[in-house]
């Protein structure tokens, strides 16, 4: 058996498939990819926003039912 060094002793002990590096091309009939559409900044900082306040009115609804459960006692 014959000794590889170098760069020829990492391609001959892994190959692509071994590290899940497969690179496939795609055939010219399958669709292309799209990114998906982007929300603007301002829109996601108020949807953010939003979002925080539904939780903390969701929060205190709780707080406000135990409380009230507690006082009929």
């Amino acid at each position: 058996m014959e000794e590889l060094s170098g760069s020829d002793a990492l391609s001959a002990s892994t190959t692509d498939s071994d590290w899940g590096l497969g690179v496939s091309i795609p055939s010219s009939r399958e669709p292309t990819f799209e990114a998906p559409a982007r929300i603007p900044p301002g829109m996601s900082i108020a949807l953010i926003l939003l979002c925080s306040l539904a939780l903390w009115a969701a929060i205190w609804e709780v707080v406000s039912f135990v409380a009230d459960t507690l006082a009929s006692r």
